[in-house]
């Protein structure tokens, strides 16, 4: 069993996933130079009165400034424009995670 990247945002919390179990913890996606998160708001609650085709998405959504009434109508997008911190930052963070991995996990960072 295996946690994605999107959770594991340093080595405290992949550190909470192998305490939790998880065989296989995926580091945040990192990337090569530093990246600043995007600006707010980065999730926002879209309006769909119900799913929609992939193959056939509407051609404009609306947002929502608040969760709908009725929670089996909610639904989110966002765009956070995958930030990372710098390579000196990283290179500490990840081995710090590395050490946490118990026998029979694995740590697998993920790079663009």
């Amino acid at each position: 069993m295996g946690i994605p990247a999107g959770p594991l945002l340093n080595s405290k919390w992949v550190k909470l996933g192998f305490d939790l179990g998880a065989d296989i913890c995926l580091y945040k996606t990192i990337r090569a130079e530093p990246r600043a998160v995007n600006g707010f708001p980065n999730v926002v609650y879209i309006d769909v009165e119900e799913m929609f085709d992939p193959k056939n998405p509407p051609k404009t959504l609306q947002t929502l400034d608040h969760p709908p009434a009725d929670s089996s109508k909610t639904a989110i997008t966002n765009s956070f424009g995958m930030p990372s911190k710098d390579a000196a930052y990283l290179k500490e963070d990840i081995q710090t995670a590395l050490k946490y991995a118990r026998e029979g996990q694995v740590l697998i960072v993920s790079v663009v």
